[in-house]
């Protein structure tokens, strides 16, 4: 993380340096959308390699929403023999629904970092850098941090 933010930061130096306004406000509605979608993934991915790990930072978790057999929620009952209910695939339980988050938040990203009046190419390059640091905030506070504790 701190490897990933200096890097940044060394790359983005010279554009200051050399005078260019920038204005950091263009890039608040990507990085957030993209700490969401950090976040989502992280989640996910703790739940699926880190499951007993996330139950001891979250004891109070619901293991019917959160747990291993969260996938039969898909199911009448909790049970397969049963068949399928109605409830659209990313309703059914986290790690579906962290999934989908997960899969539509880049592509928000990339529509608000374009969005408004034209501006320098590298603007929209620091748009993106800021994006990409932030969704490896959300990333780190969602699955480093549970796998710590």
């Amino acid at each position: 993380m701190k490897k990933t933010v200096l890097i940044s930061l060394i790359a983005l130096l010279p554009l200051w340096v050399a005078g260019q306004s920038y204005d950091v406000r263009h890039a608040l509605i990507p990085a957030s959308i993209s700490v969401v979608h950090g976040m989502a993934w992280g989640l996910n991915q703790t739940l699926e390699h880190h499951n007993s790990q996330f139950f001891k930072v979250f004891p109070g978790a619901s293991k019917r929403w959160f747990g291993q057999d969260s996938w039969k929620n898909k199911y009448w009952q909790f049970d397969p023999e049963q068949g399928r209910n109605r409830t659209p695939i990313w309703f059914t339980d986290a790690k579906h629904f962290t999934a989908s988050v997960s899969q539509v938040a880049p592509f928000f990203t990339g529509i608000t970092i374009v969005l408004g009046k034209k501006r320098p190419i590298w603007h929209y390059l620091i748009d993106a850098g800021i994006s990409a640091i932030a969704y490896t905030a959300g990333n780190y506070v969602t699955y480093d941090l549970i796998k710590k504790y």
